[in-house]
Formats: C-alpha cells, sequence, structure tokens
C-alpha cells in the first residue's frame, strides 16, 4: 500500500503543521472531545500551550487523517489555526482506553480551572449531562474527593460551578435564559400552527394545514 501524506508526516518523526493533515479525536474518544468543545467554546483560548500530540493513523475510508489520544486543547485549536506539532506515533493496540479517558478528563478539569470561562456561554444542563455521560468515572470520584470530600461518580452543579469559578446562581440564571427561549420558541409554533395546541392532535389534522411561512 502506498504511504500516505500522514503516514509519511509521523513517520519521519519531525514536527510538521496541521495544515497539512487532517487532526480529529480518535472515534472512541469522541465524545469526551465535545465536552472539551462545550468548554472551549465558551473559554478564552490559551496562547501558550503543549505542542506534542499522541497520533494513530487511519485507515480507510479515511487514509488521510491522524486520530489524537491526547491533547484534546490542541486538536480543537487546530480546527481554527495552523499550529507547527511535535507528533508521537502509537498503535491502536496499545491504547488503553480506560486510563486514556482518565488522563483526558483530568486534563479537563485542569482546563477548567485555568481558562477564563464566560457562563453567558454555556448551556449548563447540557454540558452536564455530557460531562457525566463521557468522562472517566474515576476522574470525578477523585475530583469531588478533592474539592467537596464528597464519594459521588456525578457531576453536580455545584461542582461546575466550583470549577469554572462562578456562582450555582449565574448556571440557574443561564439555564433560566436558555428554557425561556426555547418555550418562546415552542409557543411561536403554536400561534402558527393550531393542531399543536389539540390535547390529541391527529395526522389528518396536520395533513389538512395551510401553513404559513
Amino acid at each position: 500500500m502506498k504511504p500516505t501524506k500522514a503516514n509519511s508526516q509521523l513517520a519521519n518523526k519531525r514536527p510538521f503543521y496541521t495544515k497539512e493533515v487532517m487532526i480529529r479525536p480518535y472515534p472512541p474518544l469522541f465524545k469526551i472531545y465535545q465536552s472539551y468543545a462545550q468548554i472551549l467554546n465558551a473559554s478564552q483560548l490559551p496562547t501558550h500551550f503543549q505542542h506534542d500530540v499522541s497520533l494513530i493513523s487511519a485507515t480507510a475510508p479515511a487514509p488521510a487523517e491522524l486520530f489524537a489520544t491526547d491533547n484534546f486543547l490542541l486538536v480543537y485549536i487546530a480546527q481554527q489555526q495552523n499550529i507547527r506539532i511535535k507528533a508521537r506515533s502509537i498503535v491502536e493496540a496499545d491504547v488503553d482506553l480506560i486510563q486514556v479517558q482518565y488522563q483526558l478528563s483530568n486534563t479537563l478539569f485542569k482546563l477548567m480551572t485555568e481558562l477564563k470561562i464566560n457562563p453567558q456561554a454555556l448551556n449548563p444542563d447540557k454540558l452536564l449531562h455530557n460531562l457525566n455521560q463521557s468522562l472517566s468515572k474515576q476522574a470525578i470520584y477523585d475530583v469531588n474527593q478533592k474539592l467537596y470530600d464528597k464519594p459521588r461518580c456525578s457531576l453536580s452543579r455545584d461542582l461546575l460551578a466550583k470549577l469554572i469559578d462562578c456562582s450555582r446562581n449565574q448556571l440557574l440564571y443561564r439555564q433560566k435564559q436558555i428554557n425561556g427561549t426555547h418555550d418562546l420558541r415552542i409557543q411561536a409554533l403554536k400561534n402558527k400552527c393550531k393542531v399543536l395546541t389539540s390535547v390529541q392532535p391527529c395526522a389528518s389534522q396536520f395533513w389538512s394545514l395551510d401553513h404559513e411561512n
């Protein structure tokens, strides 16, 4: 098989720029990356960060991609900037998912305490759900023990507020704003389509409607 540009970049063991290849999170870790993205979307990104990353060469159907198993901050920034990175080539069979998930989770908690995060740019309930679904339960337990001395394997709104240096009331207010916007949209739909206000709407009612644009 002819080596791809991505494989060649890893093989030469020299730093290269992210514009030359496509770097994505390793698929089994994608949900953790989504949690990173939610935090980083609401953050003032750092100007200095580690440029080292562990990469796995992708196979079909996307041989031009490289998959990252760590440094998701770099992966996120690389979607927006051309970064010079130092890659470590690793074999997929050597990836210890449980350990990698634990390390990524702890790194995210550290970022949350270090970055300047705007609570108004977050969706608190969605973020909490994603964090609790994707992160290492052991890492969540450890951070609960460290900050609250409570043996819990789930993140609470109080703990989230502590991690991002805001108050619980700020998160509650932000969620109230989001819910209010959602309610307004639902009401607008109901005003436009009266069938939605029926107790038991049926399909024939929808088919017979002349909806306004």
